[in-house]
């Protein structure tokens, strides 16, 4: 049985292209806030991925 809890796992660093804004601020439910500049945006935080990965305004780049 694995332990680690997810916050203990070292994420790397995930880019995000939003498909519909080119400015725009998330904020998660806990109140953190992230900015989307460019259409880009760049985290290596596993609940901003989670919720960006659960919208499709938001695709993940691959390579970056």
């Amino acid at each position: 049985m694995d332990d680690t809890a997810p916050s203990d796992v070292a994420t790397t660093q995930v880019v995000f292209i939003d498909a519909v804004f080119k400015a725009r601020t998330i904020v998660l439910t806990d109140g953190r806030a992230f900015v989307v500049e460019k259409s880009r945006i760049s985290t290596d935080d596993p609940a901003l991925i989670a919720h960006l990965d659960a919208h499709h305004d938001f695709e993940r780049i691959a390579g970056e």
